[in-house]
């Protein structure tokens, strides 16, 4: 009925011709977009309204997917943006080149890994158009890159790439984070001074966004502290994926911690955590990855002073889609729950009998209290361990919230030293509070 109404109430007339343009397409927003330059100040990250917890979801092959099927990289990009992540992580180069040839593809190997996903200068025509694109389809929905090289090999002439992806960022002002190759070492270039270089020339002409230079080949310092020589930011950590989940948490929250040796820069990205699906290779306990422990990992990669990159095998090659992973729509919220400037809390630490003077929790066999505390008292820590029911004694009187990974629903709490705590929990909680 309200069809022929409106029919009738038409007919004979005649529209006047719009003189405005077909409105634009909505498209996600970031819950916290990011204001200005992501940049370091201390011991924190900071936009132009103070610190911040940066957080992003890897899609590795999604450029590519852009260049390939660019409505369907855009819908992931929507997903992403409702989600609340600042950004995502992307491989800018994928597949292998004349100069640097990978094995026949009958053997196996990135050829046939990558086959049909290849993408890179020289691999994709008008691919600087492309890369425009894409920066472009980001700015539109406030999101920002970690703009990683992933197969270095596939750049044959890094100052033209860096220059080009320079000139271009500084006009979206979307790149967050740049590299110059994804586990270099392994993919085409494993000299940290020839990584150097090329990130160099990103610098050199006037490219603004933070900048590591690869992922080391492991979580020692000293291997952190070789692949962030200058001109590096920061160091890039594809941090322990061994054990079980919160061995995995456990390590994390040690590459900043009071009692070791820090890496050469105070800050770092955790690129590549541990993450669920067949694709994360080399992952021990597996099944262990549900949406408690991965924001468990979110959140002590950030109270550990390194902006986190949530992972999983979509997040390799995108399938089923970002949002079918495990931890994909409760990180953000749960990272939402920490104070912004945690990462200026003056001393990382865990609950053994080394921090008794400071601890408010005391661990107990096979769980752990890890995180920080300021000197005015604050605190936000991680409780974790092996599945079960666990009576903690509190060590000094405090006043806090205990928080719930996978829905980041919070209980308060207040306790007296000398009293105890009661945690049921499947993989662990966090505790974020102040003591008195």
């Amino acid at each position: 009925m309200i069809g022929v109404v409106t029919l009738t109430a038409l007919a004979g007339l005649t529209a006047a011709p719009s003189t405005q343009e077909p409105a634009a397409p909505a498209v996600a927003a970031p819950a916290d977009p990011l204001a200005g330059r992501l940049r370091i100040e201390g011991h924190t990250f900071r936009d132009d309204r103070g610190p911040v917890l940066p957080i992003y979801a890897h899609a590795g092959d999604l450029f590519s997917l852009f260049v390939r099927d660019t409505a369907r990289a855009e819908a992931e990009l929507d997903a992403v943006a409702r989600a609340g992540y600042q950004g995502v992580r992307t491989w800018s180069a994928l597949g292998c080149s004349a100069t640097a040839p990978c094995p026949d593809p009958g053997a196996g190997g990135r050829t046939a890994f990558w086959r049909g996903r290849e993408v890179g200068p020289g691999l994709t025509p008008d691919y600087y158009a492309h890369v425009e694109r894409f920066f472009s389809a980001l700015a539109a929905r406030k999101l920002r890159v970690v703009w990683s090289q992933g197969d270095v090999q596939v750049i044959a002439d890094r100052r033209d790439f860096m220059t080009r992806v320079a000139t271009l960022d500084n006009a979206a002002g979307v790149i967050d984070w740049i590299d110059c190759g994804n586990e270099a070492w392994q993919t085409g270039e494993p000299s940290p001074a020839r990584l150097a270089e090329c990130v160099g020339y990103y610098a050199a002409a006037g490219g603004r966004a933070l900048r590591t230079l690869t992922a080391a080949p492991s979580e020692e310092v000293s291997d952190l502290d070789r692949y962030s020589i200058d001109p590096a930011d920061a160091f890039n950590v594809h941090s322990y994926r061994g054990g079980h989940a919160w061995d995995k948490r456990r390590h994390i929250s040690s590459l900043t911690r009071g009692d070791r040796p820090n890496p050469r820069r105070p800050l770092g990205i955790n690129s590549e955590p541990p993450g669920g699906g067949t694709l994360v290779s080399a992952t021990e306990n597996k099944h262990e990855l549900d949406d408690e422990a991965v924001a468990l990992l979110a959140v002590a990669s950030l109270i550990a002073r390194q902006a986190f990159v949530w992972f999983s095998g979509e997040g390799v090659q995108l399938e089923r889609g970002l949002a079918t992973a495990a931890g994909f729509r409760n990180v953000p919220k749960v990272v939402a729950l920490l104070p912004r400037d945690v990462m200026r809390y003056e001393t990382r630490h865990h609950s053994g009998d080394r921090w008794r003077d400071i601890r408010v929790l005391e661990a107990r066999g096979d769980v752990r209290i890890d995180g920080a505390q300021a000197a005015d008292g604050r605190f936000a820590y991680t409780i974790d361990g092996p599945p079960g029911s666990y009576t903690l004694k509190v060590a000094r009187t405090f006043e806090a919230t205990l928080c719930h990974p996978a829905t980041a629903a919070c209980e308060p709490v207040s306790k007296k030293a000398g009293e105890t705590l009661a945690v049921s929990f499947t993989r662990g909680r966090i505790l974020i509070g102040r003591t008195r």
